[in-house]
């Protein structure tokens, strides 16, 4: 049933709070130092799967708490619909509104996120 929920989501939205919902339910932030280091470096979305390790686990870490910023400041129901969705809540007291609220809750996501620099 996510995988239909997540197929009403804009892309570049999903992407972003997949990450996010990752991060939730891995609760770990990268800590140390690199194992290897990249003599060129752009930590504002350059970095891909291909990247050095440091530097796209840093690149995931950053869009996570952006989109964690975010998430915090929606309505109620709206951070509920994307935590069932993309933290893989074993409950819906949403009932059968969840894809409705799901889409206008990842549009004001989106429309947040895209204004701190998510994109």
């Amino acid at each position: 049933m996510h995988d239909d929920l997540r197929s009403l989501v804009r892309p570049d939205a999903d992407r972003n709070l997949a990450v996010w919902g990752s991060w939730r339910r891995e609760d770990s932030i990268g800590v140390g130092y690199p194992t290897r280091s990249e003599p060129f470096e752009c930590m504002r979305g350059c970095a891909s799967p291909d990247a050095s390790d440091h530097v796209y686990e840093a690149q995931n870490n950053w869009r996570a708490e952006v989109s964690d910023a975010v998430i915090d400041s929606l309505l109620l129901q709206h951070k509920m619909a994307i935590r069932i969705v993309y933290e893989g809540g074993l409950y819906n007291s949403l009932g059968s509104a969840i894809a409705e609220i799901i889409v206008a809750a990842t549009n004001e996501f989106w429309a947040k996120s895209s204004k701190k620099g998510l994109f």
